[in-house]
């Protein structure tokens, strides 16, 4: 299946199949996003008079960006372009259920139309869906328009790398049951935030000695040295050296010995464990 953002030119979709149709790529499909803005309504009847002469073995279908019961013409807000987003999550979504490889196509229309259909194909790619840049060269906008072009015209379709979020063990059975892209990206959000407190556990329960653990949490807590020792009844030195051991640790557990650590940085890294622990 192919998948486009459409714009007023209506030969990026055209050449872009021609491409992979060319590639032998199995197109039975093809989908365009498309805003009401009249020079891209004017696009899309090209495409929807050319496809049965070019095409006929090809279902054409146009999708526009729906907001309270009317086609969005621009997106001029965020709640527009979240519109945008959930529209090519939704395409995408169904087209992955129905078992289609996916073709994106992100070289028409206007540029937050590629970056929200990327931010979607990342949530739900595999390794057989692939996003294309189309590249012409010496084509300027006002040019002639040509539909078709010979294979050795300077037409080149580029592969554009995407990283597959969905491959991401659990995650994957996990994204292929969510609808809405940003309940996808709070459920990672959370999947992130308990990595974080399992590595802040890992780090203070394995990493650190019980006196340097206490060292640590009361320096979350807001004191100083000064006041470290005196609670622990030991001497400024003592703490002293044990913030040393700790910079170490922290940089080793980091796994970046060139960066310099200090104490702002322990107290943001563990401030909202030792927080944590104190509310249980």
């Amino acid at each position: 299946m192919l998948l486009a953002t459409l714009g007023t030119e209506p030969q990026v979709i055209t050449l872009c199949l021609d491409r992979l149709l060319g590639q032998q790529k199995n197109i039975v499909k093809t989908l365009v996003v498309y805003t009401e803005e009249p020079r891209v309504k004017e696009a899309l009847k090209i495409l929807e008079e050319e496809f049965p002469r070019s095409y006929p073995e090809i279902d054409f279908q146009a999708v526009g960006v729906e907001k309270e019961g009317r086609f969005l013409e621009d997106f001029r807000t965020p709640e527009d372009v979240l519109l945008l987003w959930q529209t090519f999550y939704r395409l995408i979504r169904e087209a992955k259920e129905k078992s289609y490889i996916v073709h994106l196509n992100v070289a028409g229309g206007r540029k937050v139309m590629g970056v929200m259909a990327i931010a979607a194909a990342q949530l739900l790619f595999g390794p057989q869906d692939q996003v294309w840049y189309l590249l012409t060269e010496g084509w300027q906008p006002g040019s002639p328009r040509r539909l078709h072009l010979p294979p050795e015209a300077p037409v080149s379709l580029f592969s554009v790398p995407v990283l597959w979020w969905k491959e991401g063990g659990c995650f994957i059975e996990m994204v292929a049951t969510l609808k809405d892209p940003q309940e996808t990206k709070r459920w990672f959000e959370r999947i992130v935030e308990r990595r974080e407190k399992r590595r802040q556990r890992e780090f203070v329960k394995y990493w650190l000695t019980p006196a340097e653990r206490k060292v640590l949490k009361l320096a979350c807590l807001g004191l100083d040295n000064a006041q470290i020792a005196e609670t622990l009844r030991r001497s400024k030195q003592t703490i002293a050296n044990q913030f040393t051991k700790i910079y170490e640790k922290f940089k080793d557990w980091q796994n970046n010995p060139e960066e310099p650590v200090n104490r702002t940085r322990l107290v943001l890294a563990f401030a909202s464990y030792f927080q944590e622990q104190e509310e249980v």
